[in-house]
């Protein structure tokens, strides 16, 4: 069951086992070379991949930042791990959780109050929508994490600015590239020429 806990009120005291996430939104992902929407499973499988050897090292906690795409998949994955891995979800919301659903899909809303429930702890870092909610998030991310993964295409985004500051603070950096992912997705086809699924 989810505590929810003001971030001023929080000591992470297990700060070297813990990793953050960050990427994009599913419509800012590249398209492949003809120009097709991304390959959502091609993600959701190197994420999968990644957490898993991210546990192997020793990561035991991972916060979520909760957004739409990137963010809510590794989320889901943490959640169904954390039964058979002993690890730990923590959800990190910008800003109050009506306004933060407010362009969410049902299926996303539904998916996102399952993440809290199961999350050991849920932030809220903003007391209401701003310009600056979800740098404050991503920094309160960041400032309580030793490690990052993040899939990203465009380093000028939100969470090019998270991956840069991640940089800058020494963290160990697990970056997957969107765009070659995009590229490869391309080439994922079985001998008939249907896209894996």
């Amino acid at each position: 069951m989810c505590k929810i806990i003001h971030v001023n009120n929080w000591d992470n005291n297990k700060l070297q086992f813990t990793v953050c996430f960050s990427g994009h939104r599913p419509e800012k992902l590249p398209l492949d070379k003809r120009g097709r929407p991304f390959n959502i499973n091609l993600v959701k499988s190197i994420l999968y991949y990644e957490i898993l050897e991210l546990f192997r090292y020793g990561y035991t906690r991972f916060i979520s930042g909760c957004a739409r795409g990137v963010d809510l998949w590794a989320a889901e994955i943490v959640m169904g791990l954390m039964s058979t891995c002993g690890i730990e979800l923590i959800c990190a919301l910008p800003m109050p959780y009506k306004s933060h659903i407010l362009n969410f899909s049902a299926e996303e809303e539904y998916l996102l109050a399952a993440l809290i429930r199961n999350s050991r702890y849920c932030f809220c870092t903003g007391d209401k929508p701003s310009r600056f909610c979800f740098s404050e998030r991503n920094k309160f991310m960041v400032d309580n994490s030793s490690a990052i993964l993040a899939v990203i295409s465009d380093y000028k985004s939100g969470t090019g600015q998270t991956v840069g500051y991640a940089k800058k603070k020494n963290l160990d950096m697990h970056i997957i590239d969107a765009d070659k992912l995009a590229a490869f997705s391309d080439l994922a086809k079985n001998k008939k020429g249907v896209y894996y699924q």
